[in-house]
């Protein structure tokens, strides 16, 4: 992306946090170095709540959800569940990536429908996402603005493409953020406190409409090791980020479908066995990204089947 930002003579954006787990952390932290790197000032605005500069502790409270839960009622009726902010002045309104442009997480494709109401003339750029939508790509994304969509795997780009009537937006490839970081950039949120007695094997898996695995997949992947930590440490509300980087840390291996589990599992030079998830979001990121890491292996759902007896 830093091709991008130096080709349009970008000095400073709006950085707009949709929101997540800690994997979206991640992302956020790999954008404000790649930032940082190529000089561009930033603001962050965090679509829950708070408004804030990146160097500075300066806070305003500025765009929040209206309610948590609305994204259901928001499909049925149209509703985009944001209130309206006055972005500041800016050369460019990013939106961080992730995987929230799709027809099982909305609130990204709300948000990006808003941003272009209010956004006047400023540009607006979406940071690598997958995006994956059962209807036509001109029924899900607005029809006006001056938008730029990055790519994080080659299957959204595909169907960003497939139709020639949408002249609105750009499509680009390139990594997911989080790939930006390196070992050293997460020393300072290791806990050693959390360093186990005894060796380990991370197992964090979702439990979410995105995970296809069945329950008794875990089980029998959990039953080969007599060493296992099962904990999904992706979520905010059961574990800090310096555990969430700490349980990947101190793990002599991880099993994961959490895409940014595997991404922080590779970053950390650990063995990785990732796993599928229910749309090519997975499977495009390690084709895309991770398909050279000799760390990483990639299991497909059939030949997990085929083990299991299923």
């Amino acid at each position: 992306m830093s091709e991008f930002f130096q080709s349009n003579e970008i000095d400073n954006v709006v950085l707009i946090e949709p929101g997540g787990n800690h994997g979206d952390d991640l992302i956020y932290r790999g954008m404000h170095k790649l930032l940082d790197e190529i000089g561009i000032s930033y603001k962050s605005i965090n679509v829950y709540g708070r408004f804030q500069t990146a160097h500075s502790n300066a806070v305003i409270r500025g765009y929040r959800r209206l309610q948590r839960g609305t994204n259901s009622l928001g499909s049925r009726i149209g509703i985009v569940p944001f209130e309206k902010l006055s972005i500041p002045n800016t050369d460019m309104i990013v939106v961080h990536g992730g995987g929230n442009f799709n027809d099982f997480w909305v609130h990204g494709v709300y948000l990006l429908h808003h941003l272009v109401k209010i956004s006047g003339d400023t540009p607006i750029t979406v940071a690598p996402q997958t995006y994956f939508f059962n209807k036509p790509v001109s029924e899900a994304l607005p029809s006006q603005g001056r938008v730029h969509l990055f790519c994080r795997e080659p299957y959204s780009f595909s169907l960003l493409n497939r139709e020639n009537n949408i002249t609105n937006f750009s499509t680009y490839m390139s990594k997911d953020t989080a790939f930006y970081l390196e070992e050293e950039d997460l020393h300072e949120s290791v806990n050693l406190d959390l360093r186990p007695q005894e060796e380990y094997i991370l197992s964090s898996f979702r439990t979410d409409k995105e995970s296809i695995l069945m329950h008794d997949i875990k089980d029998e992947i959990r039953s080969r090791y007599d060493n296992i930590v099962s904990v999904d440490t992706s979520k905010k509300a059961n574990f800090s980020f310096s555990e969430f980087v700490s349980y990947a840390k101190f793990a002599n291996s991880i099993h994961t479908d959490r895409l940014h589990v595997a991404i922080l599992g590779s970053i950390l030079g650990k063995k990785v066995t990732m796993y599928e998830n229910i749309y090519y979001k997975n499977t495009g990121v390690y084709e895309f990204s991770l398909v050279d890491d000799p760390n990483v292996e990639f299991a497909r759902i059939p030949n997990l089947i085929e083990v299991s007896g299923r």
